[in-house]
């Protein structure tokens, strides 16, 4: 009692350049004000620090700021690596993903019939080159802090689809 635990899935295999996919049936709107949920992949190989292509959802503890996801190709300090985007609230599952080619990564999140939320073209000469990244899922506290209501956090993943870039 009093400890807050934070999920991460990772996948066991490098996929690389392709088409990646996570279907979501909970509301992600409504997540708490310190609740963060990443869809990505990373590489934890010192080698390609900066392999990591985010979606992210989050309030990031500003009230003011009515934007609560984010596509990134990392690192996000970077101008022009980051586009906010508001995920609206809805009961509809929505399906969120990437398409990651060696100059450019096509963001876009659906809802499960297709209605378009937000999409985002990256281009540039830095996009990261496939190397040691995983697909990842994760659920954590931003800052540490723990959901501001005092309740157990749960989001639910229908699937996850790869598919090599033609």
């Amino acid at each position: 009692m009093g400890r807050w635990r934070c999920a991460e899935v990772i996948l066991d295999r490098s996929l690389g350049h392709g088409s990646y996919r996570f279907s979501i049936a909970s509301n992600l709107a409504a997540l708490d004000r310190n609740v963060v949920l990443g869809l990505f992949i990373w590489s934890d190989d010192p080698a390609h620090n900066n392999t990591e292509i985010d979606i992210e959802f989050a309030r990031r503890l500003d009230p003011s700021d009515s934007t609560n996801a984010q596509y990134v190709v990392q690192p996000a300090e970077r101008s022009g690596h980051l586009r906010r985007f508001t995920q609206p609230r809805s009961t509809e599952p929505t399906t969120h993903g990437f398409v990651w080619a060696g100059d450019h990564v096509a963001f876009q999140s659906t809802t499960a019939r297709g209605r378009p939320i937000s999409s985002w073209n990256y281009v540039g000469s830095d996009v990261p080159p496939p190397g040691g990244e995983h697909a990842r899922i994760n659920l954590w506290l931003q800052g540490g802090l723990p959901p501001s209501d005092g309740h157990e956090v749960e989001v639910v993943l229908t699937a996850f689809s790869f598919r090599v870039s033609s």
